[in-house]
């Protein structure tokens, strides 16, 4: 197994600054990335273990540099990013995000984030300011693809 090379510009002058893996798919396994830059494709995701990506930024604020990339362990739907401006979150797999400050200082540049499985709680590793451990934000409790339009997941012909 082994990654594309990507000649077709899209990541021209952009680092791959994070990596977290999803679930199985039909298709292979859920690889996210976080990238560097102030616009465009900040975050990514493969559905076939890295052979393409499409962008999941969505309304992921300009001037967000991503620094950090976490996927949530029980619901690759619930994704963290560390920025210059902080921790972002999203619960539907990159389609919106919000600021998540809960138990975290006004702090920029979180350099990186983890999951500390023992204690059920996100680490976030700062830029001068230490760490920090917060509950992470709880996901949908169960996702069926109806927020998104995504039924593919449903299976199946009615009765």
């Amino acid at each position: 197994w082994s990654w594309p090379t990507r000649s077709d510009g899209a990541w021209d002058r952009r680092n791959v600054t994070d990596i977290g893996f999803g679930a199985a798919t039909p298709t292979g396994r859920r690889v996210f990335l976080g990238m560097s830059g102030l616009t465009g494709a900040r975050v990514v995701m493969s559905e076939s273990s890295g052979a393409s990506f499409r962008s999941i930024t969505g309304d992921l604020p300009a001037q967000v540099n991503v620094r950090a990339l976490l996927v949530d362990p029980a619901n690759d739907h619930v994704l963290y990013v560390g920025s210059d401006t902080g921790v972002w979150v999203s619960v539907d797999r990159g389609a919106h995000w919000a600021p998540y400050s809960s138990g975290l200082p006004a702090v920029p540049y979180v350099n990186d984030l983890e999951y500390d499985a023992v204690n059920a709680k996100v680490v976030a590793g700062t830029y001068g300011r230490g760490v920090f451990m917060v509950a992470p934000l709880p996901g949908p409790l169960f996702y069926d693809g109806f927020e998104t339009g995504d039924t593919r997941a449903w299976g199946g012909t009615a009765p």
